[in-house]
């Protein structure tokens, strides 16, 4: 009964902490527009051209997903970005298309910098992770911290198009997985 007693008042003097671990997906509807096909041949139900890329913008901070799942966590004692991920979804095998790159750019108050340079094929792909320096973890851990905003630009340069879509519609999603430290004082 004394340990105890000990204990109580130990963390009643500190406060007690606790870590809270959320996965935060944030999703996107793509629609990536064909443009005009001119006299390009259909090889294999594909275009033959090298269409212009085309780049996606986003305020992360105001998609409405990401503000709730991140609602009152601001101003916590510390947040920690345990790593971050993105996915495809909703590809139909009619839209799948090589790429000759696929960029993600993060920008926040004090930083811009490409997470991602990829060449592989659009298809439907589960979570993939991103590699993060210690550097970007704490930049965004602090701009989501800080409430400030992160404006995501995802380039899309596509070596080939469908030959029958008018876009290509899908799925694009990002995943932070993050741990808030917290005190209840």
């Amino acid at each position: 009964m004394a340990l105890t007693f000990m204990a109580i008042t130990a963390c009643g003097d500190a406060g007690v902490g606790f870590n809270v671990s959320k996965a935060v997906p944030i999703t996107i509807q793509a629609d990536i527009p064909i443009p005009d096909r001119g006299n390009a041949e259909a090889v294999n139900d594909l275009l033959v051209v090298n269409p212009p890329s085309i780049t996606l913008e986003y305020d992360i901070s105001e998609i409405e997903a990401f503000e709730s799942a991140l609602d009152g966590l601001q101003g916590s004692e510390s947040i920690i970005i345990n790593s971050l991920a993105y996915e495809f979804s909703d590809i139909s095998e009619e839209e799948e298309v090589d790429m000759d790159a696929m960029v993600i750019t993060m920008e926040t108050q004090r930083s811009s910098v490409d997470l991602l340079n990829v060449r592989r094929r659009l298809q439907n792909i589960s979570r993939t992770p991103i590699s993060l320096t210690d550097e970007q973890r704490e930049d965004l851990a602090s701009t989501i911290a800080n409430a400030e905003p992160i404006t995501a630009n995802v380039l899309f340069d596509l070596s080939e198009l469908p030959a029958s879509a008018d876009s290509i519609i899908f799925n694009y999603s990002l995943i932070f997985d993050i741990t808030v430290r917290a005190r209840d004082l």
